[in-house]
Protein backbone atom coordinates (compact mmCIF):
# COMPACT_ATOMS: atom_id res chain seq x y z
CA UNK A 1 0.00 0.00 0.00
CA UNK A 2 1.20 3.72 -0.45
CA UNK A 3 4.95 4.03 -1.50
CA UNK A 4 7.62 1.37 -0.71
CA UNK A 5 11.24 2.45 1.30
CA UNK A 6 12.94 1.84 -2.21
CA UNK A 7 10.65 4.27 -3.77
CA UNK A 8 10.65 6.51 -1.11
CA UNK A 9 14.73 6.56 -1.02
CA UNK A 10 14.70 7.21 -4.86
CA UNK A 11 12.25 10.32 -4.42
CA UNK A 12 14.43 11.99 -2.23
CA UNK A 13 17.64 11.54 -4.00
CA UNK A 14 15.55 12.51 -7.59
CA UNK A 15 14.49 15.95 -4.93
CA UNK A 16 18.11 16.31 -3.51
CA UNK A 17 19.88 16.22 -7.25
CA UNK A 18 16.48 18.29 -9.26
CA UNK A 19 15.62 20.64 -6.67
CA UNK A 20 17.19 23.25 -3.89
CA UNK A 21 21.29 22.43 -3.44
CA UNK A 22 20.58 22.77 0.35
CA UNK A 23 17.88 20.18 0.32
CA UNK A 24 18.53 17.56 2.99
CA UNK A 25 16.94 14.16 4.21
CA UNK A 26 16.20 14.02 7.63
CA UNK A 27 15.01 10.64 9.70
CA UNK A 28 12.93 10.37 12.25
CA UNK A 29 12.40 6.83 14.35
CA UNK A 30 10.66 7.26 17.92
CA UNK A 31 13.46 4.51 19.22
CA UNK A 32 16.06 6.97 18.94
CA UNK A 33 18.20 5.52 16.08
CA UNK A 34 18.16 7.92 13.55
CA UNK A 35 18.44 12.14 13.38
CA UNK A 36 15.21 12.95 16.03
CA UNK A 37 12.61 10.68 17.88
CA UNK A 38 9.54 13.23 17.16
CA UNK A 39 7.91 14.66 14.05
CA UNK A 40 8.23 17.64 15.54
CA UNK A 41 11.44 18.03 16.17
CA UNK A 42 12.74 16.77 12.70
CA UNK A 43 10.41 19.96 11.27
CA UNK A 44 12.32 22.36 13.60
CA UNK A 45 15.55 21.61 12.99
CA UNK A 46 14.33 21.25 8.99
CA UNK A 47 15.01 24.04 6.19
CA UNK A 48 12.75 24.89 3.69
CA UNK A 49 12.40 21.83 0.83
CA UNK A 50 13.83 19.51 3.62
CA UNK A 51 12.41 16.16 3.51
CA UNK A 52 11.50 14.56 6.70
CA UNK A 53 11.32 10.54 6.35
CA UNK A 54 9.45 8.86 9.57
CA UNK A 55 10.01 5.47 10.37
CA UNK A 56 7.45 3.07 11.41
CA UNK A 57 6.22 3.57 14.83
CA UNK A 58 3.36 5.92 17.27
CA UNK A 59 4.06 9.35 17.58
CA UNK A 60 1.90 10.91 20.12
CA UNK A 61 1.96 14.40 19.21
CA UNK A 62 0.52 17.79 17.54
CA UNK A 63 2.56 18.43 14.78
CA UNK A 64 3.05 22.25 13.32
CA UNK A 65 3.94 22.06 9.84
CA UNK A 66 5.22 25.86 9.27
CA UNK A 67 7.91 25.00 6.22
CA UNK A 68 7.76 24.37 3.17
CA UNK A 69 8.32 20.32 3.51
CA UNK A 70 8.24 16.53 2.12
CA UNK A 71 6.74 14.41 5.20
CA UNK A 72 6.19 10.99 4.34
CA UNK A 73 6.26 7.66 6.16
CA UNK A 74 9.53 5.43 4.91
CA UNK A 75 7.40 2.57 4.90
CA UNK A 76 4.46 4.14 2.88
CA UNK A 77 1.83 1.93 5.02
CA UNK A 78 -0.29 4.25 7.19
CA UNK A 79 -1.04 1.09 9.41
CA UNK A 80 2.59 1.16 10.76
CA UNK A 81 3.35 4.79 10.90
CA UNK A 82 0.70 6.55 13.15
CA UNK A 83 0.39 10.20 14.44
CA UNK A 84 -1.91 10.44 17.40
CA UNK A 85 -2.89 13.55 18.70
CA UNK A 86 -1.21 14.22 22.38
CA UNK A 87 -4.32 16.76 22.41
CA UNK A 88 -7.22 16.05 21.11
CA UNK A 89 -8.37 19.75 20.62
CA UNK A 90 -5.79 20.62 18.65
CA UNK A 91 -5.02 19.65 14.91
CA UNK A 92 -2.86 16.35 14.59
CA UNK A 93 -1.19 18.07 11.52
CA UNK A 94 -1.61 22.05 11.53
CA UNK A 95 0.00 23.09 8.19
CA UNK A 96 0.43 26.64 7.40
CA UNK A 97 2.78 26.73 4.79
CA UNK A 98 2.47 26.67 1.09
CA UNK A 99 4.12 23.67 -0.81
CA UNK A 100 4.22 20.56 2.11
CA UNK A 101 3.86 17.17 1.18
CA UNK A 102 2.11 14.67 3.50
CA UNK A 103 2.05 11.04 2.72
CA UNK A 104 1.54 7.17 3.94
CA UNK A 105 0.39 8.00 7.76
CA UNK A 106 -2.18 7.01 10.18
CA UNK A 107 -3.58 10.29 11.30
CA UNK A 108 -5.58 9.81 14.55
CA UNK A 109 -7.45 10.89 17.83
CA UNK A 110 -7.85 14.78 17.00
CA UNK A 111 -11.40 13.76 18.72
CA UNK A 112 -12.33 17.36 20.67
CA UNK A 113 -15.18 19.43 19.30
CA UNK A 114 -14.70 20.59 15.95
CA UNK A 115 -10.60 19.74 15.70
CA UNK A 116 -9.34 18.00 12.60
CA UNK A 117 -6.91 15.48 11.52
CA UNK A 118 -5.70 17.37 9.18
CA UNK A 119 -5.77 21.45 9.05
CA UNK A 120 -4.80 23.65 6.08
CA UNK A 121 -4.58 27.13 7.18
CA UNK A 122 -4.61 29.51 4.44
CA UNK A 123 -2.23 27.60 2.28
CA UNK A 124 -1.89 26.69 -0.97
CA UNK A 125 -0.05 23.95 -3.15
CA UNK A 126 -0.26 21.21 -0.41
CA UNK A 127 -0.69 17.93 -1.09
CA UNK A 128 -2.23 15.46 0.98
CA UNK A 129 -1.74 11.47 -0.51
CA UNK A 130 -1.88 8.22 0.56
CA UNK A 131 -3.03 8.55 3.90
CA UNK A 132 -5.71 7.00 6.68
CA UNK A 133 -7.39 10.16 8.33
CA UNK A 134 -9.62 8.72 11.12
CA UNK A 135 -11.02 8.67 14.45
CA UNK A 136 -11.44 12.08 14.57
CA UNK A 137 -13.95 15.01 14.96
CA UNK A 138 -13.52 16.37 11.43
CA UNK A 139 -11.08 14.72 8.80
CA UNK A 140 -9.95 17.37 6.90
CA UNK A 141 -10.46 21.44 7.39
CA UNK A 142 -9.83 23.74 4.31
CA UNK A 143 -9.69 27.03 6.51
CA UNK A 144 -9.40 29.60 3.66
CA UNK A 145 -7.20 27.40 1.45
CA UNK A 146 -7.37 26.25 -2.14
CA UNK A 147 -5.56 24.88 -5.09
CA UNK A 148 -4.55 21.87 -2.66
CA UNK A 149 -4.75 18.09 -4.31
CA UNK A 150 -6.05 15.53 -1.55
CA UNK A 151 -6.43 12.37 -3.16
CA UNK A 152 -5.76 8.23 -2.11
CA UNK A 153 -6.97 9.03 1.29
CA UNK A 154 -9.22 7.10 3.09
CA UNK A 155 -11.46 9.12 5.67
CA UNK A 156 -13.80 7.58 8.36
CA UNK A 157 -14.39 10.48 10.74
CA UNK A 158 -17.67 12.19 12.46
CA UNK A 159 -17.35 14.81 9.92
CA UNK A 160 -14.90 14.08 7.19
CA UNK A 161 -14.62 17.20 5.48
CA UNK A 162 -15.10 21.03 7.12
CA UNK A 163 -14.88 23.98 4.09
CA UNK A 164 -14.71 27.28 5.80
CA UNK A 165 -14.55 29.06 2.57
CA UNK A 166 -16.54 27.88 -0.48
CA UNK A 167 -15.32 30.33 -2.80
CA UNK A 168 -11.85 28.39 -2.98
CA UNK A 169 -11.45 25.33 -4.69
CA UNK A 170 -9.39 22.01 -4.07
CA UNK A 171 -8.47 19.06 -6.10
CA UNK A 172 -10.06 15.85 -4.66
CA UNK A 173 -9.03 13.19 -7.22
CA UNK A 174 -6.02 13.02 -9.49
CA UNK A 175 -6.15 10.89 -13.21
CA UNK A 176 -7.23 7.63 -13.36
CA UNK A 177 -3.92 4.98 -12.85
CA UNK A 178 -2.69 1.40 -11.94
CA UNK A 179 -2.88 0.59 -8.27
CA UNK A 180 -3.29 -0.28 -5.55
CA UNK A 181 -5.12 2.74 -3.79
CA UNK A 182 -5.26 3.41 -0.18
CA UNK A 183 -7.86 0.21 -0.25
CA UNK A 184 -5.72 -2.15 -2.08
CA UNK A 185 -8.31 -1.37 -5.42
CA UNK A 186 -7.38 -1.70 -8.52
CA UNK A 187 -6.79 1.96 -9.48
CA UNK A 188 -6.02 5.23 -7.62
CA UNK A 189 -8.43 7.94 -8.28
CA UNK A 190 -9.90 9.61 -5.26
CA UNK A 191 -10.53 8.98 -1.74
CA UNK A 192 -12.91 6.92 0.26
CA UNK A 193 -14.82 8.32 2.07
CA UNK A 194 -15.92 6.49 5.78
CA UNK A 195 -18.22 7.08 8.48
CA UNK A 196 -18.61 5.23 11.59
CA UNK A 197 -21.79 4.93 11.89
CA UNK A 198 -21.79 3.03 7.32
CA UNK A 199 -23.26 6.24 6.19
CA UNK A 200 -20.23 7.42 4.32
CA UNK A 201 -20.14 8.08 0.47
CA UNK A 202 -18.10 5.42 -0.61
CA UNK A 203 -19.80 2.84 2.24
CA UNK A 204 -23.46 3.78 0.20
CA UNK A 205 -22.76 4.76 -3.74
CA UNK A 206 -22.92 2.17 -6.59
CA UNK A 207 -20.57 0.54 -8.59
CA UNK A 208 -22.40 -0.76 -11.56
CA UNK A 209 -19.02 -1.28 -13.94
CA UNK A 210 -17.27 -2.47 -11.01
CA UNK A 211 -14.11 -0.42 -11.86
CA UNK A 212 -13.88 0.59 -8.42
CA UNK A 213 -15.09 4.21 -8.49
CA UNK A 214 -18.34 4.65 -7.08
CA UNK A 215 -20.30 5.60 -10.28
CA UNK A 216 -21.57 9.47 -9.25
CA UNK A 217 -19.57 12.12 -8.23
CA UNK A 218 -18.90 13.61 -4.41
CA UNK A 219 -19.98 16.71 -4.36
CA UNK A 220 -17.86 18.14 -1.26
CA UNK A 221 -18.95 21.55 -1.67
CA UNK A 222 -18.81 24.41 -3.96
CA UNK A 223 -15.95 24.48 -6.16
CA UNK A 224 -15.10 21.01 -4.50
CA UNK A 225 -15.59 17.53 -5.95
CA UNK A 226 -14.14 13.94 -5.83
CA UNK A 227 -14.88 12.53 -9.17
CA UNK A 228 -13.15 9.53 -8.78
CA UNK A 229 -14.55 8.47 -4.94
CA UNK A 230 -13.43 4.96 -3.95
CA UNK A 231 -15.53 1.87 -3.63
CA UNK A 232 -14.78 -1.66 -1.85
CA UNK A 233 -17.55 -3.91 -3.39
CA UNK A 234 -15.68 -7.63 -2.76
CA UNK A 235 -17.77 -10.66 -4.44
CA UNK A 236 -16.83 -13.82 -5.82
CA UNK A 237 -18.49 -16.32 -8.44
CA UNK A 238 -18.31 -20.64 -8.34
CA UNK A 239 -19.73 -22.03 -11.57
CA UNK A 240 -19.61 -25.92 -11.91
CA UNK A 241 -20.58 -27.75 -14.72
CA UNK A 242 -20.45 -31.53 -15.26
CA UNK A 243 -19.22 -32.88 -18.42
CA UNK A 244 -19.17 -29.73 -19.64
CA UNK A 245 -23.26 -29.20 -19.24
CA UNK A 246 -24.77 -26.68 -16.39
CA UNK A 247 -25.94 -29.03 -13.98
CA UNK A 248 -27.95 -26.61 -11.35
CA UNK A 249 -31.03 -28.03 -11.73
CA UNK A 250 -32.37 -31.31 -10.64
CA UNK A 251 -32.29 -34.57 -12.26
CA UNK A 252 -29.76 -32.98 -14.23
CA UNK A 253 -28.17 -34.79 -16.77
CA UNK A 254 -28.27 -38.80 -17.48
CA UNK A 255 -25.28 -40.55 -17.24
CA UNK A 256 -24.34 -44.32 -17.25
CA UNK A 257 -23.91 -45.81 -13.78
CA UNK A 258 -20.70 -46.09 -12.99
CA UNK A 259 -18.77 -44.53 -16.12
CA UNK A 260 -16.72 -41.95 -15.48
CA UNK A 261 -17.75 -37.99 -15.18
CA UNK A 262 -16.38 -34.80 -15.26
CA UNK A 263 -16.80 -31.41 -13.10
CA UNK A 264 -15.03 -28.24 -13.89
CA UNK A 265 -14.95 -25.12 -11.69
CA UNK A 266 -14.68 -21.68 -13.05
CA UNK A 267 -13.70 -18.74 -9.92
CA UNK A 268 -14.46 -15.67 -10.88
CA UNK A 269 -13.61 -12.24 -9.30
CA UNK A 270 -16.73 -10.53 -9.64
CA UNK A 271 -16.07 -7.66 -7.40
CA UNK A 272 -13.86 -4.57 -7.75
CA UNK A 273 -11.23 -5.60 -5.52
CA UNK A 274 -8.34 -7.89 -5.18
CA UNK A 275 -9.26 -11.32 -3.23
CA UNK A 276 -6.35 -13.22 -1.76
CA UNK A 277 -6.18 -17.00 -0.23
CA UNK A 278 -9.14 -18.45 -2.38
CA UNK A 279 -10.33 -21.77 -1.76
CA UNK A 280 -12.17 -24.15 -3.70
CA UNK A 281 -13.90 -27.44 -2.66
CA UNK A 282 -16.97 -29.62 -3.71
CA UNK A 283 -19.04 -31.37 -0.67
CA UNK A 284 -18.77 -34.84 -2.91
CA UNK A 285 -14.81 -35.13 -3.76
CA UNK A 286 -13.52 -32.80 -1.08
CA UNK A 287 -10.51 -30.29 -2.00
CA UNK A 288 -10.39 -28.92 -5.36
CA UNK A 289 -7.56 -25.90 -5.26
CA UNK A 290 -6.81 -22.63 -4.03
CA UNK A 291 -6.12 -19.46 -5.79
CA UNK A 292 -3.41 -16.93 -3.93
CA UNK A 293 -4.59 -13.84 -6.03
CA UNK A 294 -7.66 -12.91 -7.92
CA UNK A 295 -8.01 -10.16 -9.56
CA UNK A 296 -11.49 -7.99 -10.35
CA UNK A 297 -13.03 -9.52 -13.63
CA UNK A 298 -10.12 -12.45 -13.74
CA UNK A 299 -10.89 -15.93 -13.79
CA UNK A 300 -9.43 -19.33 -12.60
CA UNK A 301 -10.70 -23.01 -13.56
CA UNK A 302 -10.18 -26.35 -11.97
CA UNK A 303 -11.62 -29.95 -12.95
CA UNK A 304 -11.61 -33.25 -11.08
CA UNK A 305 -13.71 -36.60 -12.13
CA UNK A 306 -15.56 -39.39 -10.35
CA UNK A 307 -17.32 -42.42 -11.32
CA UNK A 308 -20.96 -41.70 -11.03
CA UNK A 309 -23.03 -43.13 -8.68
CA UNK A 310 -26.70 -44.69 -9.40
CA UNK A 311 -29.93 -42.58 -9.02
CA UNK A 312 -29.83 -38.98 -8.59
CA UNK A 313 -26.79 -37.46 -6.99
CA UNK A 314 -26.18 -33.69 -6.15
CA UNK A 315 -23.18 -31.75 -4.79
CA UNK A 316 -22.17 -28.73 -4.46
CA UNK A 317 -19.05 -26.63 -5.40
CA UNK A 318 -18.04 -23.72 -2.67
CA UNK A 319 -15.30 -20.81 -2.98
CA UNK A 320 -14.08 -18.50 -0.51
CA UNK A 321 -11.83 -15.41 -0.48
CA UNK A 322 -10.68 -13.06 1.72
CA UNK A 323 -11.02 -8.86 0.42
CA UNK A 324 -7.68 -6.66 1.94
CA UNK A 325 -10.31 -5.04 4.81
CA UNK A 326 -10.22 -9.11 6.28
CA UNK A 327 -13.94 -10.09 4.93
CA UNK A 328 -14.86 -13.26 3.49
CA UNK A 329 -16.75 -13.30 0.64
CA UNK A 330 -17.92 -16.83 -0.86
CA UNK A 331 -20.19 -18.44 -3.43
CA UNK A 332 -21.40 -21.89 -4.33
CA UNK A 333 -22.85 -23.67 -7.02
CA UNK A 334 -24.98 -27.17 -7.54
CA UNK A 335 -24.46 -29.64 -9.74
CA UNK A 336 -26.84 -32.57 -10.33
CA UNK A 337 -27.13 -35.46 -12.44
CA UNK A 338 -28.57 -39.05 -12.28
CA UNK A 339 -26.75 -41.85 -12.80
CA UNK A 340 -28.87 -44.85 -14.39
CA UNK A 341 -28.01 -48.68 -15.39
CA UNK A 342 -28.50 -49.99 -18.62
CA UNK A 343 -31.62 -52.75 -19.32
CA UNK A 344 -30.57 -56.35 -19.00
CA UNK A 345 -29.97 -58.92 -22.37
CA UNK A 346 -30.25 -62.09 -22.38
CA UNK A 347 -29.18 -64.40 -24.81
CA UNK A 348 -31.79 -66.85 -26.20
CA UNK A 349 -30.23 -70.41 -25.45
CA UNK A 350 -29.63 -72.54 -28.79
CA UNK A 351 -29.65 -76.80 -29.06
CA UNK A 352 -26.32 -78.52 -30.58
CA UNK A 353 -26.76 -78.74 -33.80
CA UNK A 354 -27.73 -83.02 -34.04
CA UNK A 355 -30.49 -82.56 -31.11
CA UNK A 356 -31.48 -79.93 -33.58
CA UNK A 357 -31.51 -82.21 -36.41
CA UNK A 358 -32.88 -85.27 -34.74
CA UNK A 359 -35.98 -82.95 -33.25
CA UNK A 360 -36.79 -81.95 -36.56
CA UNK A 361 -36.56 -85.50 -37.77
CA UNK A 362 -38.74 -86.80 -35.35
CA UNK A 363 -41.15 -83.77 -36.36
CA UNK A 364 -41.07 -85.00 -39.78
CA UNK A 365 -42.00 -88.54 -38.73
CA UNK A 366 -44.97 -87.84 -36.62
CA UNK A 367 -46.46 -85.76 -39.87
CA UNK A 368 -46.23 -88.26 -42.42
CA UNK A 369 -47.79 -91.09 -40.29
CA UNK A 370 -50.48 -88.58 -40.00
CA UNK A 371 -50.90 -88.04 -43.26
CA UNK A 372 -50.71 -91.81 -44.59
CA UNK A 373 -53.69 -92.02 -42.31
Amino acid sequence: MGLKPQFIVAFALFVLMSGSAFATMIEVDSSGSKDHTTIQAAINAANASDIIIVHPGTYIENVIVNKELTLSSFSGNPDDTVVSASDANEPVFNITADNVSIRGFDVTSASGLDNSGVLLNNVTNTTIVSNKVTGNSIGIHLNQSGNNTIYNNYFNNTNNVLLSDTNVSNIWNTTKSGGPNIIEGPYVGGNYWAKPDGSGFSQTCNDADKDGFCDLDFVIGLNNTDHLSLNIDPSIDIELLMNGKDADTPLGPYVRYYYRLYWNYSVTNSGNINLTNITVNDESIGFIGTIPVLEPGSSIGFSSSEQAKYGHNENHAITVGTSPQGVDVSDTDPGHYFGYAPPETYDIPTAPPLLTAGILGIAMVLFLRRELK
